[in-house]
């Protein structure tokens, strides 16, 4: 394991497959995957019992939990993040598409002619902060 004491930044963005309630979001946010979450068991052959997972830095969601990024006709959910640690700040976002255009009627879901992609583009200014990383 390496240490030291200099602070480094922490930037982790993408599609997480993940919604709020589930065991990534709840580990970059809170720290920590209780032993007791749903997430350990999918199955009764894939369960995993008396697992926790933990981690020391927890982050922020530049967009914080969105309704959706991903719209699909059978799937409506946030699943893509920019996770950020407090070494950065968020300058600003640019602003999801309103719902009339995700969910126009024509096309239900995305991708469409409209939106090109199954996920909603997430696109955030971040900047680090000096003190944090200089402390």
């Amino acid at each position: 394991m390496f240490t030291s004491d200099a602070k480094c930044a922490l930037l982790f963005c993408g599609d997480f497959n993940s919604c709020p309630e589930f065991g990534v979001y709840r580990l970059f946010t809170t720290g920590e995957v209780p032993h007791s979450l749903a997430d350990w068991k999918s199955s009764e052959e894939e369960a995993v019992s008396g697992l926790t997972a933990s981690i020391h830095e927890t982050l922020r969601s530049a967009y914080g939990t969105p309704d959706y990024t991903n719209y699909t006709v059978d799937f409506k959910g946030c699943l893509d993040y920019i996770f950020y640690s407090k070494e950065l700040s968020v300058t600003c976002v640019i602003p999801l598409p309103p719902h009339e255009v995700v969910a126009h009627t024509e096309y239900l879901a995305i991708p469409s002619p409209l939106l090109p992609s199954d996920h909603l583009a997430l696109v955030a200014t971040l900047q680090f902060i000096e003190d944090a990383i200089h402390q």
